[in-house]
């Protein structure tokens, strides 16, 4: 039988701060997986499991009671090679949604994400891990050489994280510009998006706490399992811009000036809601 790999606090613990899983006592471990919504997630694994990924991402999207409208979605011509760019602002959600659209109008794509999500069977063969922090293993580099060199749209929030509140607004934080680089080397179109959404106040004021207090680990990040739950019964607005040829990436200048020019793009297009 093919048994579904479900997420386990211990096991992310272990993974990510060893020391920390260590020295905590069940007891804080279990309302840390209440926190997380550890129970609901692995609920719908364990029934979804064997589904294909287009599926497993549409059966999620309607078990959260969550639309999705997607704009300008006529941009994209089936033969094209993009990198699909957006902001994230929802931390999840709304790579799901990105997936779920692409899959549904391009019939394949990989979205990069942080190897945590490598977790989730059903949604192995969409990703490309990557880490926040260390070397990238040998795996992870060769499979995102393998993912540039073809066809198959790539989908990158390029902040690397999700969005928090700066100056009153939901901004990301700075872009890192190795999107550029891949982009002009594999001959790849760049097609902006931009995703509208928020999460509650309770995770910016966190948010907010954590620097004021100067702490590096973005604490925060564990609140994004019930944040999502929190969008329940809401709609995700996916805004597709025109492609950047590669011609005219490379005229912008450098990869850092390009990467500039494009994250403004992605946020001119808020403009138009």
């Amino acid at each position: 039988m093919d048994l579904p790999i479900t997420i386990s606090v211990d096991e992310l613990l272990r993974e990510h701060y060893p020391r920390l899983e260590r020295l905590l006592p069940r007891s804080l471990k279990e309302r840390l997986e209440r926190a997380l919504c550890i129970d609901r997630m692995n609920g719908y694994i364990i029934r979804n499991h064997n589904r294909t990924t287009i599926d497993f991402l549409g059966r999620f999207l309607r078990a959260m009671d969550v639309g999705c409208r997607v704009e300008g979605v006529e941009n994209l011509r089936a033969e094209g090679r993009y990198t699909i760019v957006a902001n994230h602002p929802l931390g999840g959600l709304d790579g799901i949604a990105l997936a779920w659209t692409m899959l549904a109008h391009m019939g394949d794509v990989k979205v990069v994400v942080n190897e945590v999500y490598m977790k989730v069977r059903p949604l192995q063969p969409l990703w490309l891990p990557v880490r926040r922090t260390g070397r990238q293993s040998a795996d992870m580099v060769r499979a995102m050489y393998e993912a540039l060199c073809s066809d198959v749209p790539i989908v990158t929030f390029p902040a690397g994280c999700c969005s928090r509140r700066r100056g009153g607004e939901i901004v990301d934080a700075e872009w890192h510009p190795s999107f550029v680089r891949r982009s002009i080397n594999h001959n790849r179109a760049i097609v902006p998006v931009y995703v509208e959404g928020r999460l509650s106040n309770r995770f910016y004021r966190m948010a907010w706490l954590r620097r004021i207090v100067g702490l590096k680990t973005s604490f925060e990040m564990y609140l994004l399992p019930s944040e999502m739950y929190r969008c329940q019964g809401s709609e995700i607005l996916v805004r597709i811009g025109a492609p950047i040829p590669v011609s005219d990436i490379a005229d912008m200048g450098s990869s850092a000036e390009a990467c500039r020019q494009i994250r403004e793009r992605v946020y001119a297009m808020r403009l138009n809601s």
